[in-house]
């Protein structure tokens, strides 16, 4: 599912995994993140935090040599009476950061991205997916998620 195929004619995108020694710049873009102040609570992540997180679930989007975004997930095993939603012991990828820099947003690079992120884990005979977030835009941030098949479990407020 990674491809180095050109998407639109403004930029040449690939997706692939992070590497390690691409770990600094990825902390870089969680800090800008953190200043966008677009997720509550969100505070950047350092390189060091960012490599337990190397492997097959941490794809980076590249405009030729740049990373312009990035997605992270995780396994999971459903236990007894934590996630409802899915069979009992049965293995789920939990989507755990999803960013783009702002000038590549709405050019469907997200879409690219979950969709390599869920295939990968398909290929692994993974079948269930999960995501919670905290944006301050969840009515964008759920149009999104829902083009990509996912239903609405549960919301949670505060005052």
């Amino acid at each position: 599912m990674f491809s180095n195929e050109p998407v639109d004619q403004l930029f040449s995108l690939t997706i692939r995994p992070c590497r390690g020694e691409e770990l600094q710049r990825v902390a870089q873009l969680t800090a800008q993140w953190e200043v966008e102040q677009i997720t509550i609570g969100y505070g950047a992540d350092d390189a060091e935090y960012l490599r337990r997180k190397l492997g097959p679930f941490f794809l980076l989007a590249l405009d030729s040599e740049e990373i312009i975004g990035f997605v992270t997930a995780s396994l999971h095993e459903a236990n007894p009476g934590e996630m409802a939603i899915f069979p009992t012991g049965g293995r789920y990828l939990e989507i755990d950061d999803l960013y783009l820099l702002p000038t590549y947003r709405e050019k469907e690079i997200g879409t690219l991205l979950m969709n390599a992120v869920m295939q990968e884990a398909r290929n692994q005979g993974i079948e269930h997916f999960s995501v919670y977030s905290s944006t301050k835009e969840w009515r964008r941030m759920a149009a999104f998620y829902e083009r990509l098949g996912f239903t609405m479990w549960f919301v949670r407020m505060f005052q």
